[in-house]
């Protein structure tokens, strides 16, 4: 224990409460701003509008992402095919999706390698043995370890690589050594009879990671054939069940009573669900917060949707970079101030917090969502002082239909401009884009056509640059499917016409026909559709999971359903 003074009583200015994330003001939000992930100093204030209610930020600055994993539909047979999505000099996110088993060995020069198992199960083998890891593990190896993986089902898992310093667990807990999780229930790798029972004599490939870069060693045998170790440097697992969360009935816990791994340069917490804060003075919400020092990214590991989710769904990564002030979505805004509504953690989570700017990785593009860092703007309705802009110049009154946005107040109806309007400068287009209330209508219209046919489908809607908007794969679809039925909706909005059409275009054309074909995600059997409003290409649709005659019917049927054409 150190030695040191810590009385330091708060200064208090104006309208604001003794205890932070209580007994907040009527009608005011609270916005904290502090230093060291959470463990440093903090000043809280009160204020009249949403810190979240901006109606324009720039599209080259810091701003939020939110990106789909989904949206990584093929599997890679080794983890240098894993998606990279963040990056800085100090840590590393990826994706990976795989299925079968690594016909090779890989090993990490540049870091401590953790894997969070987000889907399914594998056998993990390494220098240290062999280990079954499933759904929920966590694994952290040490940098060096040779290991490969064994797995008969699709694969899906984070790889968080802490470059050069090692990870360790957060010490010095008031808690004592046994919250949130005890060590006792990590799991180590075993020189077990799975583990002996490998392919001995057999070229074996070892690729390895140095600065960067990977160059591979063949062995003329399988190098992980050791007969016996010992020490204090080794893999561990963590499953996500053994953590036990911390909750308070008078306070919402932040992150840092979550941390679960820790480096030099970025901390790992872990968010398993807990109970909602009961007392009525308590912030039920997490406060609007600036964490000035750190960028704050988000895994939603498993959970559905709930009023505390707003729905951020499993699979999806949220990045909010330092600068930008974050917090409760738009969407759980009217919940703030609500002492009566039980807002329980029912999701689990994965959070990294990293003390050095992250940038974009290089795979980032692939499932970035366009348009998100604008849905804060929602909150604008909540905002007493905003100003409403000049009304544009009057034009036809468009027909009622599934596209129409209707507001109950005129700070609503700015908040659906805002997240609407596009920059109008020179050398700039406006677009009109599929609204998610289209989106739901057609994914509605697809399902209730396939389950009247008995057939199941997978049904995806995208944007008119192809991004996915929504997607539904109805139990029992085929996996093949899952792809199919988004590279439908991909081909159709790429040249605006139904996938169907394409046969007809390109069979008597012997160049097209033996070209084209090979274009990567372009399908010319039916299924897929664009999306048009008034004319104006604004999505596609594709659904694949029967006969294309049949995906044909369920995605016209979409259309009629909506009340929107082809």
């Amino acid at each position: 224990m150190g030695g040191k003074w810590n009385f330091k009583t708060p200064i208090v200015q104006g309208n604001a409460p003794a205890q932070a994330h209580a007994n907040i003001p009527a009608g005011l939000w609270e916005r904290e701003m502090g230093r060291d992930a959470f463990f440093g100093p903090a000043t809280d204030f009160y204020h009249r509008n949403p810190p979240t209610a901006w109606c324009a930020i720039d599209a080259d600055g810091p701003r939020p992402h939110l990106m789909d994993t989904r949206l990584l539909a093929t599997p890679g047979s080794s983890q240098g095919n894993a998606a990279e999505l963040l990056v800085n000099a100090h840590v590393r996110m990826r994706y990976w999706k795989t299925q079968g088993n690594m016909d090779h060995l890989v090993r990490n020069a540049d870091g401590d390698e953790l894997l969070f198992l987000h889907r399914g199960s594998c056998e993990l083998f390494c220098d240290f043995g062999h280990i079954t890891l499933t759904k929920g593990d966590y694994f952290v190896m040490p940098r060096g370890t040779m290991w490969r993986i064994e797995t008969s089902e699709v694969v899906e898992m984070l790889l968080i690589e802490s470059t050069d310093a090692p990870y360790r667990l957060p010490e010095e807990s008031i808690l004592g050594r046994h919250l949130p999780f005890d060590p006792g229930v990590f799991g180590v790798p075993a020189l077990n009879e799975q583990f002996k029972a490998q392919k001995r004599n057999q070229l074996t490939q070892v690729r390895i990671r140095n600065r960067g870069r990977v160059n591979s060693v063949t062995y003329p045998f399988n190098p992980l054939d050791a007969e016996g170790w010992k020490g204090d440097l080794y893999p561990i697992r963590l499953n996500i069940a053994d953590i036990r969360p911390i909750s308070c009935h008078r306070a919402h816990v932040v992150p840092s009573g979550h941390t679960t791994f820790v480096s030099d340069r970025f901390i790992i917490c872990t968010f398993a669900p807990y109970p909602s804060p009961t007392d009525p003075t308590a912030l039920r919400l997490p406060a609007f917060h600036d964490n000035i020092e750190y960028d704050e990214v988000l895994f939603l590991h498993e959970g559905g949707k709930t009023d505390l989710s707003a729905g951020f769904e499993p699979g999806l990564v949220m990045f909010d970079p330092r600068g930008v002030t974050h917090g409760p979505q738009a969407e759980t805004l009217p919940l703030f101030h609500n002492s009566e509504i039980p807002l329980p953690n029912e999701n689990t989570l994965v959070m990294l917090d990293t003390r050095d700017p992250l940038e974009l990785g290089a795979d980032a593009h692939r499932c970035n969502i366009p348009g998100f860092e604008m849905s804060p703007a929602k909150a604008i309705a909540f905002a007493p002082d905003a100003v409403i802009p000049d009304a544009p110049a009057p034009q036809a009154a468009a027909p009622a239909g599934p596209t129409e946005t209707t507001a109950a107040t005129a700070k609503a109806d700015m908040a659906a401009q805002t997240l609407s309007r596009i920059d109008t400068m020179p050398k700039t287009i406006t677009t009109q884009i599929i609204s998610n209330e289209l989106a739901d209508a057609l994914i509605a219209g697809a399902k209730a056509k396939a389950a009247e046919m008995g057939v199941p489908m997978c049904i995806a809607v995208t944007d008119p640059a192809g991004n996915l908007v929504q997607f539904v794969r109805m139990d029992g679809a085929a996996l093949l499917s899952v792809g199919l039925a988004q590279d439908k909706a991909y081909t159709s909005v790429s040249f605006g016409m139904a996938t169907h059409e394409w046969h007809e275009f390109i069979k008597n054309d012997p160049p097209l026909l033996d070209g084209i074909v090979h274009t990567p995600r372009l399908v010319v059997f039916g299924g897929g559709y664009p999306v048009k409003v008034d004319g104006v290409l604004v999505g596609g649709i594709g659904v694949s999971g029967g006969h294309y005659t049949h995906d044909m019917q369920v995605a016209q049927a979409a259309l009629a359903a909506a009340g929107v054409a082809a």
